[in-house]
């Protein structure tokens, strides 16, 4: 059975329970989850969370998984956190620390682990 894993922020969350590693929150992971009995659904999505964060949970929640398709769903608030807390961002700080991720995902798991694709989901952009 293929393993689809999402990673995100709080609209991948759901309200998920963080302490369990199979609960699919209420969102849209829990419902693929019913409709599609053929594979398995992780979901590793955090409230608050921007593409920097993702980076420094890669291993922990995407590499020990070993998923067959990794769906990264950020952006949210890379967009409006850093104005709302003044700090400085930019749509450069965005795409750069996004390429960061794709490619650590690549060079760490070499696709040994990731025998299928990443997909990419950016809203608002």
């Amino acid at each position: 059975m293929k393993t689809y894993l999402f990673y995100g922020d709080s609209v991948t969350e759901a309200g998920r329970d963080k302490e369990n590693i199979f609960d699919l929150g209420h969102g849209f992971v829990y419902f693929l989850d019913q409709t599609f009995k053929d594979i398995n659904f992780m979901n590793k999505g955090i409230g608050g969370q921007r593409v920097k964060d993702l980076i420094i949970r890669l291993d922990a929640d995407v590499i020990q998984m070993k998923p067959d398709v990794c769906f990264i769903l950020i952006g949210v608030n890379d967009a409006w956190l850093p104005y709302r807390l003044n700090q400085k961002s930019s749509l450069q700080t965005f795409r750069g620390d996004l390429k960061h991720l794709i490619k650590e995902i690549k060079n760490i798991s070499g696709f040994l682990y990731f025998t299928s694709s990443i997909i990419l989901r950016c809203p608002f952009i």
